[in-house]
C-alpha cells in the first residue's frame, strides 16, 4: 500500500525561521501605523480651503491666527468618525470570518471556478496537448 504525505497549507503559521513571522508582523504593523498617521493628517489638511502641514502645526502648538484654527479644528469631528467608521468595518469583517469559519483565504482550486480559456497574448504553443481541469481542491476541502 502506498502512502502519500501532503504538506500542511501555506499560511498555517510554520515557517523555516521562527524569527521572520515576528519581524514581518513588526513591519506591517509600523506600516499601518504610518499609513493611518498620513491618512490623518491629510484628513485635516484638505477641505474646502487646503491648509499646511505647518499650519496643522501650528494649530496643534497653538500659535496659529483664529481663522486657520477654525479651519482645522472644524475637520476634527469628520476625521474621528471616518477612523471609527474604519474601525466598525474592521470589527463587522472580523466577526463575519468568524461567523462563518473561514479564518485564512480560501486555496483557489477550491473557489469553484475553472480556468478559462486561454488569453489571446499568450496561446498554447503548438503541438501541445490540453490538459485536464484540476480535481476540485485535489482532494484537501472540507465536504459540504
Amino acid at each position: 500500500m502506498a502512502t502519500t504525505t501532503v504538506a500542511p497549507p501555506s499560511g498555517t503559521g510554520t515557517s523555516r525561521s521562527g524569527a521572520a513571522r515576528p519581524a514581518f508582523l513588526l513591519l506591517m504593523t509600523v506600516a499601518a501605523v504610518v499609513a493611518l498617521a498620513v491618512a490623518l493628517g491629510a484628513s485635516v489638511m484638505f477641505g474646502s480651503r487646503s491648509t499646511s502641514f505647518g499650519e496643522v502645526l501650528d494649530v496643534l502648538g497653538g500659535s496659529a491666527d483664529a481663522n486657520v484654527t477654525a479651519i482645522v479644528e472644524s475637520r476634527y469631528p469628520r476625521t474621528v468618525l471616518g477612523v471609527l467608521a474604519g474601525l466598525c468595518l474592521a470589527v463587522a469583517g472580523t466577526l463575519m470570518q468568524g461567523v462563518s469559519r473561514r479564518t485564512r483565504w480560501p486555496n483557489r482550486a477550491c473557489s469553484a471556478s475553472t480556468p478559462g480559456p486561454p488569453r489571446a497574448s499568450s496561446p498554447r504553443p503548438p503541438g501541445s496537448v490540453p490538459r485536464a481541469p484540476p480535481t476540485p481542491c485535489g482532494g484537501r476541502c472540507p465536504e459540504r
